[in-house]
This record gives structure tokens, sequence and C-alpha cells, in this order.
């Protein structure tokens, strides 16, 4: 607050971060990823996103008439910025991956060079980021699953905690506020050590471990644990000891409290080195005069920097080096120019307005990708020509939950062996069923499907490795990277495999998908593999269709 109210930007570890204009849009997104029809995220992000001087916003009234209508669509179905939000899976990232995903399917970099204090908020999503990551890393040092509800949940509950902190944004021009401890293994070119008055004795009063030198092979030899309890209350204004006892000094003088005394000044004396050695050029101790108690420790620290020299600058004796002498007067505050101290200059640091420059996505999904010039290199029919999907006849693409159906399904094909074709039909009628499309397709069909896909597989590439549902990142030519999952790749030996990509639409157009499957190409080669070959798997009309780039 004291470097603000003279204009000097000022960057501090503080709690708030959800509470930020950026996070809250990003959050807002990650309950839309979890929950499409979540309507109070979707409106969330639209009020976000609109215009601050509209006094009723547009998507107010749209909503209304929705409702009004008995629409049983998603909230904002026709919305641009939530339609990308549904280009993706949570299925198939981790809860991290889709934040940065939701970060770049909201557009949030050209928003918040809008919004000024670019800096602040892109160190603040940065935050957000390195929380998710934390997330994912707690649940797996536990054994459990990291998931983008229950991530969800975390973050709510460490909002309302305090705990939900933002790294301040480093490397801009401004002045980092942090305690000693925070403060290892980074340098600036001036630091400035405050609390040299501090003074701590050691705590006589809390559970610590005792013992001589460890041995490695039995590092219990030796050791115990020591507890005294105070018997005494606490003062619970300062959070201390209660006065006059006399017992807290008794303690120190045991051969318990020496040790700890000694341990303690040690500690003291190491911390206050780490704060000593973040400065590259100029060192500043901060203090009232008399009160340097903890600078006091350093034996020589009176003799080789004297507080009763004039001020300026003096010689430091046996040190290629010097210190200067300021004695900070309280009006001086008051005396200062504030446009000459600087305001103007900090304040003309501030990104304005700006239109955002074209760049491409951090990532992008194959199955966006636009078709290029490729060649039917084949094309072999399966036994049992086509499949009669009624609502397929006249549609060249799938109904969403029907191809949903069939490639869980196609999915679980590598463990199906040795299963009693009962056991398959409850599989199959367990998809179907379960993304609501059994009035598609007869769970028999589903079964054949698979069986025919298995039968071609086994006369073409009989020892191949199926793994199926297989994440995939590689870079991508335009810049950014290719981030999806390939329906199934079957492995020919360690780096050689063959790409097979499920469509179950009514009507086979190979070409359509020649972006994609160049898209899985360059992403699997940017992983070291090399694709043999790429097929479409077309189950419905029961066709495979290999495509190959021109």
């Amino acid at each position: 607050e004291a470097c603000s109210a003279i204009g000097i930007p000022a960057l501090l570890d503080l709690p708030g971060l959800l509470d930020t204009r950026e996070c809250a849009l990003v959050v807002a997104g990650l309950r839309l990823v979890a929950d499409r029809h979540d309507s109070l995220a979707a409106a969330q992000l639209l009020h976000i996103l609109g215009d601050p001087q509209e006094k009723t916003p547009k998507w107010l009234e749209q909503r209304l008439s929705a409702l009004l209508g008995e629409e049983k669509k998603a909230p904002f179905a026709g919305e641009q910025s939530l339609g990308r939000l549904e280009q993706f899976s949570q299925n198939a990232l981790s809860p991290s991956v889709i934040v940065q995903r939701v970060i770049d399917a909201l557009e949030v970099g050209n928003h918040v060079r809008a919004w000024g204090e670019a800096a602040r908020r892109l160190a603040n999503l940065d935050s957000l980021v390195a929380v998710a990551q934390g997330y994912e890393e707690e649940l797996r040092s536990r054994g459990g699953a990291a998931t983008l509800s229950g991530m969800l949940s975390y973050l709510a509950d460490l909002a309302e905690e305090g705990g939900d902190t933002a790294r301040p944004p480093y490397g801009i021009d401004a002045v980092t506020i942090l305690t000693y401890h925070r403060s290892k293994g980074l340098e600036w070119p001036v630091v400035i050590l405050c609390d040299l008055q501090f003074e701590r004795g050691p705590d006589m009063w809390s559970p610590v471990v005792e013992g001589e030198k460890i041995d490695a092979d039995n590092p219990l030899s030796g050791r115990k644990l020591r507890y005294w309890p105070w018997p005494f209350d606490t003062n619970q204004m300062n959070g201390g000891l209660t006065q006059g006892t006399g017992l807290e000094d008794k303690a120190l003088e045991t051969p318990e409290g020496k040790r700890a005394s000694k341990r303690q000044f040690a500690e003291s004396l190491r911390l206050m080195y780490v704060g000593m050695t973040r400065a590259r050029d100029k060192l500043v101790f901060a203090h009232q005069e008399g009160k340097t108690a903890w600078l006091s420790m350093l034996p020589q620290a009176d003799v080789l920097a004297s507080t009763e020299a004039g001020e300026g600058e003096h010689r430091i004796k046996g040190l290629e080096t010097s210190y200067v002498l300021k004695r900070i007067k309280p009006p001086l505050v008051d005396q200062l120019d504030l446009e000459k101290a600087g305001k103007q200059r900090w304040q003309s640091l501030i990104e304005r307005p700006q239109e955002a420059p074209e760049h491409p996505d951090r990532f992008a999904s194959p199955s966006q990708a636009e078709k290029v010039p490729a060649a039917i290199v084949a094309k072999e029919p399966m036994p049992g020509g086509r499949f009669t999907v009624p609502k397929l006849d006249k549609e060249e693409d799938e109904p969403a939950l029907l191809g949903d159906a069939v490639h869980m399904y196609l999915g679980s094909l590598p463990s199906h062996g040795g299963l009693p074709r009962s056991d398959l039909i409850a599989i199959a009628e367990r998809c179907l069923i379960g993304f609501g499309a059994e009035t598609f397709l007869s769970a028999s069909d589903l079964v054949r499907m698979g069986e025919r896909f298995s039968e071609w597989v086994k006369a073409r590439h009989p020892k191949a490795t199926w793994r199926t549902e297989v994440p995939l990142c590689g870079p991508r030519t335009d810049g950014g990277q290719w981030y999806g999952a390939a329906d199934l790749l079957l492995f020919l030996s360690e780096t050689e495999v063959v790409l097979v990509d499920h469509k179950s639409g009514g009507k086979q157009n190979a070409l359509k998908y020649s972006g994609q499957v160049e898209a899985y190409r360059a992403a699997l080669e940017g992983q070291g593999l090399k694709v043999k070959e790429s097929w479409l798997h077309y189950p419905v009309v029961g066709e495979m269709v290999e495509v190959g780039g021109s």
C-alpha cells in the first residue's frame, strides 16, 4: 500500500488468485468443459467477456428468451466462444492441460492486453496453471486420479481457505516484496533487508527430535522425542507465552535449552546469509538506530560498517568495497514530489489497450485440421457389407451419440479375448445405452462390426500390438502443437506403427478427413514414430480406406 501511494508498482504473493477477472473467466470455462449445461458458468463467462457499459447485457436477454421458449439445448448454444470449449474432451486430457486449452479456446491472452496490466494478469494465468499442476502432483503422490471435477472442487476449497496465492510477475520493473525464506535462489540488482531488529529465542515448548550423530544403518539409534508442554496460558495479544513466570528463562539454562539456543543461533545466521547474498550490486540494511539485534549476531558488524560514522561513503577495512550511511528523517517522505519521484515514469510502463497480434493457438485438435492434398491408396471391403442404420441413410455426418458409442466399443476390443458372445452383447448394450444411441444400432450389429474389424487386423497385421485411445502431442507446422488422441495404433515394432481412425458415419468420405490423418501423422513423427500406413475404418459402411499424402 505504501508503494502504491507513491506510484511504485510492487510484487507480493497474496491470496485472491481466483477472484481476478482472468482466472474467474478460465474457471467458468473449466466448469463448462465439465458440464456444458452449467448455465451459471456460461452466463458468468459471457458477462466477463461482455461490454461493461451495457446496462442490460445481451446474454441476459438471450437466456431469458431461451427459457421462455423452453429450449432444451445447452445454454447459449450459438455462442462461438462457448463452442470452442466443446472441441476437446475432459476424459482425454489431464486437468492442467485442460486449463491451458481453455485459456487458448477463450483467447484470454488477447483479452488481458485490452484489460491492462497484461504482465500481472498473465502471471496470474501462470499461477493458475501451476495450481492445477500442484493438484495433479498431490493426487499422484496419494495414488489418486486427477480429474477436472476434482480440480474444480480443489480450487473452491483453496479459495475458501485463502490458499489461492498469486505469484507476482517476476521480470517486470517493480519492487519485489517477500520473506527471507522465499528469496532463496533469486537475485536482484538491489536488495533492502528489513526486520533487522528481529530477535527470537528457541522454541522449547514444541515437540522436537534430539540425539547424537545419525547412524545411516540404524537411523533411530540414540534418537528421542522431547516434548515439554507449556503449563501456563499464552498471550492472546501477540500469540506469545505469558510473561513473568520465569519458566522460559530456566528452560534455556538446561542442557536441552543450550542445545536449542545453539541450533536457533545457527539457523538465524543461515537465514541472514540468504538475505545478504541476494543482491548483485547493492545491499541496503534498513533499520532504526540501535535496533539491530539480528544483525548484531555477526560479531564484526558494528566494526566493519559502523553506524557511528558520519553520513556519506566509507571504506570497509579489509574488503574491496565501501558502505554509505544515510539517516532518513520522517519529513523526507512528505517532501517527495511524486511526479519527479517517478510516478509518471511508472505509469508510462502500464500497458495500454491495443489490438492483439494474430498468433496461433498453443494447442490445435487434429479433428479441426483443414483438408490437405491426399490420395486414396487402397480400399478394402469388409465381409457382411453395410449395416442398416436408418437415420444415417441420408446423412453424411454421424450423430455424435452414435459415434461416441461405436468408438467406445471399438476401443474395448483388445480386452475381448476369450469372452463369450453373450458378454460381448452386454458390453455393446452398455455402450449404446450409456450414450443414448440404442435407437440407431442394435447391440448384435455393433458386436459384428468389432468382430470383422478384428478379423481384418489379424489378417493384415497378425503380430501387431493394439493400443487404443492413445494421447498424441507433437509440433505443428503453422506453430503450436497438435494435441489429441488416436483411436488405434497398431505397433509393428517399437518405432513403426499403423494408424487407424474409426468413422461411424453413413457415407464414406476419405478426403474430408485427410487433414486429420496428416495431423496424426505429424504428431506421431514428432514423437519419433514412423507411420507405415494410415487407415480410415468405416464400420457402418463396411470398408477400410487407406489414405496417404500426395
